[in-house]
């Protein structure tokens, strides 16, 4: 049966805002009057009945118990199993990457995984590939990063982008940065 909110509030007699506790305490009056076995009408019982399982999603404390901790609980644990699972994806895009020498498998990766769930968090991306970030694997990735890159006139600009997202924004490197326009010659 369909029943709307000012219906379901005129059949219960009911004022807004009410909780719980009102919303049972005028089923059970109205109840008591119309249940067929208290010589009520089967039909304004059933409208009854409605007008409850409609209405107790809007009490006030049926709102309290499904508000934000209990929702911030879920998306909390949620969010923890969808960098997991970006970060599996990510490792998986890295090796095809190396295999096939394009770092194309990059981008396919992020916008496949937005697309699917939520674009992922800058941090998520951090240590996914190197747990550590000593010299030696820095270089390692900068140089499969530069290896890699789909477009050889800004592979810099990907290497650094891509290097920051392993090793975090403030990790100082230093790229290959071509001369200032000055030094060649070239006049603005």
């Amino acid at each position: 049966m369909k029943i709307t909110f000012t219906q379901a509030l005129t059949i219960l007699q009911l004022q807004t805002p009410f909780t719980m506790a009102d919303l049972k305490k005028a089923y059970r009056a109205a109840a008591l009057v119309h249940h067929p076995d208290c010589g009520g009408k089967a039909e304004n019982f059933i409208k009854i009945d409605a007008a409850y399982d409609f209405l107790k999603s809007f009490s006030k404390d049926f709102a309290q118990a499904t508000s934000n901790s209990y929702w911030e609980q879920y998306w909390q644990s949620r969010l923890h199993k969808l960098q997991e699972q970006f970060q599996e994806e990510w490792r998986k895009a890295f090796k095809k990457a190396l295999a096939e020498n394009n770092g194309m498998w990059f981008s396919t990766c992020i916008e496949r995984f937005g697309r699917a769930y939520m674009y992922p968090r800058t941090e998520w991306f951090l240590g996914v590939l190197y747990k550590k970030a000593t010299t030696k694997n820095r270089n390692a990735y900068q140089q499969k990063l530069l290896l890699i890159a789909p477009n050889r006139t800004f592979r810099e600009q990907y290497a650094l982008k891509y290097y920051r997202l392993e090793f975090g924004f403030d990790t100082p490197y230093v790229f290959y940065l071509p001369p200032a326009k000055e030094q060649i010659g070239v006049v603005a």
